[in-house]
């Protein structure tokens, strides 16, 4: 296999502030077989470098199709000359046929075991807190707690938190940290067997892949009540990678109105359940904003969302049934 790469550049307008660094993305082609102009992306891909390059940064932007070089690297002229020659060397191992992803690497992309930058933990938790400081008896789910980044912090008691993670060594962290309401399991499993209560607030960054991040705000949606509090990252690609067929898009701006636009045009019915549900849900919350996150997020291979909102006031009465087969329709 011979593998080489393209620097693309994209226009600097689409970014939120003219101070921002360029938008610098890398294609990669295999010149064995260029005739057929196959790209490689996280759907056709090249996963031992996506996986070492994680790492490092390389995000790979369903959006554009590429893999995008993080800001921080584009502002300085010498870093991006080192961060070049760093993929060329990976690429040039690759080629050889060696092994450059550790086995550790593997698992960790296996168990989608990332952890959330200070700044998002900042992010969710300033949200939930303004609207825990008014409610009087909060009960708050992480569906998928990971070591606890997201509720530590929070200035309730941790006996009013409950916290959801599938992972044994997580889970004795968590209770060494004096978490009461630790649950090892999954959070689809947590709920149908009914081992939580109904929360009033859920912050969470679940996984990403297989658009799990979607099905799981879905899932969280439902369990909240109308007027329930959710404060969640979802992956830029969980989005686009679905809409962008249709040339529908889902951003920052007016995404409320966006979902609406969607779910009334000719193209929904071609969209998945949990796409729909997903884009039903930012319809109908009483207040929602979604805001883009740097293309850096976490060193994973994708950009995310932050998605805070407010869900809409339903019908007194309205209980919403929690199923296996509406949680996830294309397991």
């Amino acid at each position: 296999m011979n593998i080489k790469y393209l620097i693309t550049k994209h226009d600097i307008s689409e970014k939120a502030t003219d101070d921002t660094a360029p938008i610098l993305g890398i294609v990669l082609m295999d010149m064995d077989n260029i005739a057929e102009k196959k790209e490689y992306g996280m759907s056709r891909q090249l996963k031992d470098f996506s996986l070492v390059m994680q790492k490092h940064g390389l995000a790979w932007s369903e959006r554009y199709k590429e893999y995008i070089i993080p800001d921080e690297i584009c502002f300085q002229k010498d870093r991006l000359k080192q961060y070049i020659a760093l993929i060329e060397d990976i690429l040039e191992k690759f080629n050889r046929g060696e092994n450059i992803v550790t086995e550790n690497e593997r698992q960790r992309e296996q168990q989608q075991s990332y952890y959330t930058k200070q700044t998002g933990v900042k992010y969710l938790q300033e949200f939930i807190q303004f609207h825990l400081n008014k409610t009087k008896e909060p009960i708050v789910l992480d569906p998928a707690a990971g070591l606890g980044n997201l509720i530590d912090g929070l200035r309730i008691p941790k006996s009013s938190i409950w916290a959801i993670e599938p992972d044994a060594g997580c889970c004795k962290q968590l209770h060494q940290k004096g978490y009461e309401h630790v649950i090892n399991t999954d959070f689809e499993t947590a709920v149908i067997k009914k081992l939580i209560p109904r929360p009033t607030h859920i912050i969470m960054n679940p996984p990403f892949s297989k658009q799990q991040d979607i099905k799981f705000y879905n899932f969280a949606c439902r369990l909240l009540p109308g007027d329930g509090v959710i404060s969640a990252i979802v992956s830029e690609n969980s989005i686009y990678e679905e809409l962008e067929r249709y040339g529908l898009i889902l951003d920052c701006n007016n995404s409320k109105r966006q979902a609406i636009e969607i779910l009334g045009s000719t193209y929904v019915s071609k969209l998945s359940n949990h796409m729909r549900e997903f884009l039903q849900h930012i319809a109908n919350s009483q207040w929602i904003s979604l805001d883009d996150v740097d293309f850096s997020f976490e060193n994973t291979h994708a950009r995310a969302f932050y998605i805070r909102g407010i869900l809409r006031q339903r019908e007194k009465g309205n209980n919403i049934n929690i199923a296996r087969s509406d949680y996830d329709d294309e397991r």
